[in-house]
């Protein structure tokens, strides 16, 4: 972390204003977040109703103490701070990348970005660079439980991320076309209706695609409201037909501009991005329709819309890949279930309330853990994870004995729990 403090401070507020609160790390006292402005940040305490201001330079003096000893407590802040020293370590620990928790204390530490010198662009990547099975001898001693946590992701990956398991997805549907301007097309559209029950999604999609005469580039490509009358009669649970027809419209449109929806969204990426938030935003500020297509600008986790992108980015027996993006800036795409097991596994620290569900914060947060597992691809996960959820293979700790069976079990909050 070498940029200048002016810059983090940005970071620390970008994090902040996409959250409705945040919960200081121990006693997980919830505090709504009041006003995230350029000269302090003002919480309210859930619990207590008083509200704190947390100055600029207070949260400067936490950072510079950070990254001057690799570590930060309670007791290394001074005095004047009781009362917010707490929300400070948090702020941090949520908003900063390469911060985690020291297990059983009121502290953090910072973890020095290992990078390689060989590092390449990340836009236009094609180059597949290898999984690595293990983290460095170095790190082995202290960092067993993230090995253990690794070793078995993996496991559920090699399990989850296979073809026979696609009948769970919409994207089961997606994959039957084969040309990379059918499945740009019916992927977005797949993706914008990937919510609710996956069966039902399902018999949406197919619905959909027998009004397109399953020629859904052709069909957006040439779209005019006349041929489209029979889809407005379409309806999916909140989603109606002339919802549908704006995203067509709008589909239209780029792919007349701009000849595929790649060149949309590449058109946002810059050299130096860490992950596809930018050019996310730029994609979405013009396909945007309401509820259909979130954008990270609104501060949701937009998990359609990263499910869409991992599908075109990732290459492997499930995701089609046929984006020249590297799959290392791709965002974990966040639901309420995945969200929930991210929590059993320690990539959150609370469950996100329902509504608003998860936001882009807890999406990137997740992300910067799945990045220290695989910082190449770190979505490699999503597929196998969020099958824990759809299969009902999760029943969030309630019957002992299907948790011992679980996958996760022993590196999960129930199975490390010695109150379970």
């Amino acid at each position: 972390m070498t940029e200048s403090f002016d810059t983090i401070w940005e970071d620390i507020l970008r994090c902040l204003r996409g959250q409705s609160d945040i919960s200081t790390l121990t006693r997980r006292e919830r505090n709504e977040i009041i006003a995230v402005n350029n000269d302090a940040i003002i919480v309210k305490s859930e619990r207590t109703g008083t509200e704190r201001t947390l100055e600029r330079e207070e949260i400067k003096f936490a950072v510079e103490r950070l990254l001057d000893s690799g570590t930060l407590s309670l007791e290394d802040l001074s005095p004047k701070l009781i009362g917010k020293r707490a929300i400070i370590l948090a702020i941090l620990f949520h908003c900063l990348p390469n911060v985690e928790r020291v297990e059983g204390r009121s502290s953090i530490r910072y973890l020095e970005q290992r990078q390689s010198s060989e590092a390449k662009s990340h836009i236009y990547t094609t180059e597949k660079k290898p999984i690595s099975t293990s983290l460095s001898e170095a790190e082995m001693g202290v960092e067993t439980r993230e090995l253990k946590l690794k070793k078995t992701l993996d496991n559920l990956y090699n399990k989850y991320n296979n073809g026979s398991y696609l009948s769970s997805s919409v994207l089961g549907i997606v994959r039957r076309f084969t040309s990379k301007k059918d499945f740009e097309v019916v992927g977005l559209i797949g993706a914008s209706l990937a919510y609710g029950s996956v069966a039902q999604s399902r018999i949406a999609l197919e619905k959909l695609l027998k009004l397109m005469e399953n020629k859904p580039y052709e069909f957006v490509l040439n779209f005019n409201r006349e041929r489209a009358k029979e889809i407005l009669k379409f309806r999916y649970r909140y989603t109606k037909g002339r919802q549908m027809l704006g995203l067509f419209e709008k589909i239209s449109n780029v792919l007349s501009e701009y000849g595929s929806l790649e060149n949309l969204f590449v058109e946002g990426l810059s050299a130096g991005d860490k992950d596809i938030t930018k050019a996310l935003i730029s994609f979405c500020d013009k396909i945007r329709v309401p509820f259909l297509i979130p954008s990270p600008k609104g501060g949701s986790a937009c998990k359609r819309m990263c499910l869409f992108l991992r599908w075109m980015i990732r290459k492997d027996e499930v995701d089609f890949g046929i984006w020249r993006i590297s799959p290392s800036l791709l965002v974990m795409p966040v639901d309420r279930h995945v969200a929930r097991i991210s929590y059993y596994l320690g990539f959150l620290d609370r469950i996100p309330r329902t509504p608003p569900g998860p936001t882009w914060n807890d999406a990137l947060r997740i992300t910067r853990h799945l990045k220290r597992l695989d910082p190449h691809d770190p979505t490699r996960y999503d597929f196998a994870i969020s099958r824990l959820g759809i299969l009902k293979e999760c029943d969030n700790g309630a019957d002992k004995s299907v948790c011992k069976q679980c996958n996760l079990y022993e590196i999960c909050r129930f199975g490390l729990s010695e109150e379970f």
